[in-house]
């Protein structure tokens, strides 16, 4: 018996496979079938004939018994390939296994398939299985099989049933799908599957698409214009916060109060050198939050553009809005460490507070002439912080710098950006 091999996809996991007759000679033709295999097979499927039969005309070949009515082969018999030999009218009137489509003869082992028809025990326990109808493949039928999947299928089932759009399976009843518009793919390859932020469509098959190499996600090249992009890193995420006035921030941004700058690295010696003369040593993998400056102006969060990622670590970072909405977010975050610098010009004023955890102190860090530290001090003591200025200005230059910083906060400047950065002690 021989097999053919039709491919039925570009895939090239499906074969199309048809038995047909591969004998030494057929009666039909009078040729080798070996040499005319492909018009044997076509012959037989639509003459409706045995496909792995050998017809050998009236020849009686002596000595030959009828394995179905076991008398001597006198008239036109009938020989398969694999030895078995009939009268021509015991083999029409006998019933036929579906399976191997041979005679079912007197005392052999036979089974029901769940139609009621009959068949050999033998052909049921070694045939293979429709993965969609659950019904034998049948000598002669067209099936499809795959390699890859381990499942086989009657070409009919195949072609009716609906098809994952991933991996291109005929979905069999009851296995868990999902659906997206009018494409339906199989549970388990969608959950696999590289997608599309936007749509939900698994970018396998769908077209051209854009991967983010930072966060390994996908965009179908057709819902690129559709993305946000985070204000903060200028990625192109599915979900994340809008802050308002058009921003729009990532989950990771957000979550991690991720930004920014190198400007901020010259106040990191400062920073180290006042802890320093204070005799505070900060254990590792403490919690710092450093808002250096910047300002601080009307309720936008910050127009952060960074490129300093790689200082996160362990530390946290946020900030933005007006200075009470400010300190507020970086309070919310819990630091151990809680750091307020401030610079001699109020256009780049900073203001933030430092709490060490382990000695429960407000820690203001000046640099130059500090501002504003009037807002700063009543917010800390409003919430019952401990706190206090280092610089001490008077009460009148207090009352001073918070008439100056509200007079900002009524007209603010153009192109106000407020810069973050993590710094690791």
């Amino acid at each position: 018996m021989a097999v053919l091999y039709l491919p039925t996809d570009e895939s090239g996991f499906f074969m199309r496979r048809y038995f047909f007759n591969h004998q030494v000679e057929c009666s039909i033709i009078s040729r080798s079938a070996k040499t005319v295999s492909g018009i044997c097979f076509f012959l037989l499927l639509f003459t409706g004939l045995l496909p792995n039969t050998v017809f050998a005309g009236d020849k009686q070949p002596a000595g030959i018994i009828c394995e179905i009515c076991g008398q001597q082969i006198s008239g036109r018999y009938i020989q398969t390939s694999d030895g078995h030999t009939y009268h021509q009218t015991c083999y029409d009137k006998a019933d036929k296994c579906p399976i191997c489509l041979m005679p079912i003869i007197s005392g052999q082992k036979t089974a029901t398939l769940s139609d009621g028809r009959v068949c050999h025990l033998s052909c049921l326990d070694n045939a293979d299985f429709c993965s969609l109808c659950g019904e034998p493949i049948c000598r002669g039928q067209a099936y499809l099989k795959s390699e890859k999947y381990g499942e086989t299928w009657h070409e009919s089932c195949f072609n009716a049933a609906p098809k994952c759009g991933i991996t291109g399976r005929p979905i069999a009843p009851g296995v868990a799908t999902v659906k997206i518009g009018k494409e339906i793919f199989i549970k388990v390859a969608y959950d696999k599957s590289r997608k599309c932020i936007v749509s939900g469509l698994p970018v396998v098959n769908h077209g051209r698409y854009i991967v983010n190499a930072r966060t390994g996600t996908f965009v179908l090249e057709k819902f690129k214009d559709k993305v946000h992009k985070c204000y903060s890193c200028g990625d192109s995420l599915p979900d994340g916060y809008d802050v308002g006035h058009g921003l729009f921030l990532c989950r990771y941004c957000y979550e991690n109060g991720i930004k920014d700058s190198l400007a901020a690295q010259p106040y990191l010696n400062v920073i180290k050198t006042f802890f320093k003369e204070q005799g505070v040593t900060f254990p590792e993998n403490v919690k710092i939050v450093i808002l250096p400056p910047g300002q601080l102006i009307d309720d936008n969060l910050p127009a952060l553009k960074g490129h300093c990622r790689n200082l996160l670590r362990t530390n946290t970072i946020t900030g933005g809005g007006t200075l009470t909405h400010t300190i507020e977010l970086l309070w919310g975050l819990n630091p151990d460490v809680f750091l307020r610098v401030a610079t001699h010009e109020f256009s780049h004023a900073v203001i933030a507070e430092a709490r060490f955890a382990a000695s429960g102190k407000i820690y203001d860090v000046p640099y130059e002439e500090g501002r504003c530290e009037y807002t700063a001090y009543t917010f800390a003591r409003s919430r019952g912080l401990p706190a206090y200025i280092i610089d001490g200005f008077s009460k009148n230059q207090v009352e001073n710098y918070r008439k100056e910083f509200l007079h900002v906060l009524a007209h603010p400047p153009e192109n106000i950006k407020t810069l973050l950065t993590a710094i690791d002690f």
